[in-house]
């Protein structure tokens, strides 16, 4: 899947910060989803943007800014016809964990997967955005509703029996008598033939796989609302209209469009209210969701390439060669240096040809007519005066006390002027990737311009067309 430079670009919507990093995963899931849509379109399945997948899609025409997952979902027969074909229709590197695939993922709803692993190889890098962690899209499920009340707490407590018993062996809570007597207990009551010798996975696989056979027990007809099960219909949710689901809509969702149901503004309003009221909240998972998958690669020894701030190398001294300020600040010292010795012809001589030096560097640096060549280099100029007067008095063997005096104090003043204009300027540095970030940062470069104490440069960063090796 193609995207283009600026996709990737560091952005600022509704005020939250999105740095390329994000902008990456948004692109490696955007994959997962192009893939999975492929295959609901040749075997027409439908599926519908859901939670804040669907939130994002109406409101912000793409993810919510401060979230980081794509979320779907899907009726249950479409559901099982997706599970029954997805694994030899997706590309061969993608993985679908759910209860029955996946160890410790217990719970009602599938993951679809780019990689099972985190992955640096560079193929995969290439196609997936540089982003080397698990990219992923969630696929919910929805089940029928029973319209009488009393049906559907019953089938409540049925599923929650159940889930309390698997819950019990998953936590390794249970001995042998404990799950050979629900064994039984299951066999009996559901008319099954579970064996008795299971391991305790395979026990608690069996459990989920009939609870999710008693979700999907309500047929179309005997339906008006359709829920997810697990976990709000478990907690009394009355779920949504199975009109909401019958049709689905295309709507634009970043650079693709995405399936929404088609009364996706009622679904909303019934979900989260005033669904156009911005409220910047996380819940579900860690933001960014990948830092986890860092954390746990760091906690084996990996150590991942990363800018760092080294202190040693900034509190170096500047480079006299590269720096104009330390390139001045050598020739104040130098010229310190000959002004508190013995004043000769030469050390006179010496002088000025290092203040001549820092005004030709000055006026070349910024311009003759610019700040801070302008501030200061008349100050040089009135130094020179100063000096040459003194420089006379030693060729002509008259007291050199009154021009001695005067020189020094022009040489003070110059000094005050270079503090004062070139030693305190504050540097502002802008880093800017292009074109069109400038735009928001050129209105601040105009306003600092016009001050004398800032020092501007503009710096250009492709720092996306880093190689990720």
């Amino acid at each position: 899947m193609e995207f283009t430079v600026d996709f990737f670009k560091d952005e600022v919507r509704h005020g939250f910060y999105i740095p390329t990093a994000i902008k990456q995963a948004w692109a490696a899931e955007l994959s997962v989803l192009s893939e999975i849509d492929k295959v609901c379109r040749k075997h027409d399945i439908k599926y519908f943007a859901d939670w804040g997948t669907l939130l994002g899609t109406v409101r912000h025409g793409g993810f919510i800014p401060w979230d980081d997952d794509l979320d779907i979902c899907m009726m249950r027969k479409d559901y099982q016809k997706f599970l029954a074909i997805a694994k030899a229709e997706l590309p061969e590197e993608f993985d679908i964990y759910n209860f029955k695939t996946k160890e410790d993922h217990w719970l009602f709803l599938s993951r679809v997967v780019n990689k099972n692993r985190i992955c640096f190889e560079e193929e995969h890098l290439a196609k997936y955005h540089n982003f080397p962690y698990i990219a992923s899209v969630d696929v919910f499920v929805l089940d029928n509703l029973y319209k009488d009340e009393n049906k559907e707490q019953a089938r409540r407590d049925k599923i929650m029996r159940l889930l309390a018993i698997a819950e019990h062996v998953i936590e390794g809570k249970g001995d042998d008598n404990f799950k050979k007597a629900n064994i039984i207990r299951i066999n009996n009551e559901y008319a099954l033939k579970l064996p008795v010798s299971m391991s305790d996975r395979e026990f608690a696989v069996q459990i989920y796989e009939l609870v999710e056979n008693i979700m999907a027990e309500v047929p179309d007809d005997e339906a008006d609302r359709v829920c997810q099960i697990f976990p709000f219909g478990l907690k009394g949710h009355k779920g949504f209209p199975k009109e909401y689901y019958e049709y689905l809509v295309s709507l634009p969702f970043e650079n693709i469009s995405i399936g929404a149901p088609s009364c996706y503004g009622r679904a909303l309003r019934s979900r989260y209210g005033d669904y156009f009221e911005v409220k910047k909240v996380w819940s579900g998972h860690d933001y960014p969701f990948f830092e986890g998958q860092k954390k746990a690669l760091e906690a084996v020894g990996a150590t991942l390439p990363s800018f760092k701030y080294d202190r040693e190398k900034s509190i170096k001294k500047r480079d006299e060669e590269s720096s104009l300020r330390g390139m001045a600040w050598k020739l104040i010292e130098e010229t310190d240096r000959l002004l508190h010795a013995e004043i000769t012809a030469d050390t006179l001589a010496a002088a000025q040809q290092n203040l001549l030096k820092l005004g030709n560097m000055l006026e070349e640096s910024y311009g003759e007519n610019a700040s801070p060549a302008c501030d200061i280099v008349p100050f040089i100029e009135a130094f020179f005066e100063k000096e040459y007067a003194l420089f006379n008095d030693i060729e002509n063997a008259v007291s050199t006390k009154e021009s001695l005096k005067e020189m020094n104090v022009s040489y003070e003043a110059l000094k005050n002027a270079l503090n004062t204009h070139l030693f305190t300027r504050k540097e502002v540095f802008f880093l800017t990737n292009g074109v069109k970030e400038w735009e928001t940062f050129a209105p601040i470069y105009d306003e600092l311009k016009k001050e004398n104490e800032y020092e501007l440069y503009v710096v250009y960063v492709p720092y996306f067309f880093k190689d990720p090796l």
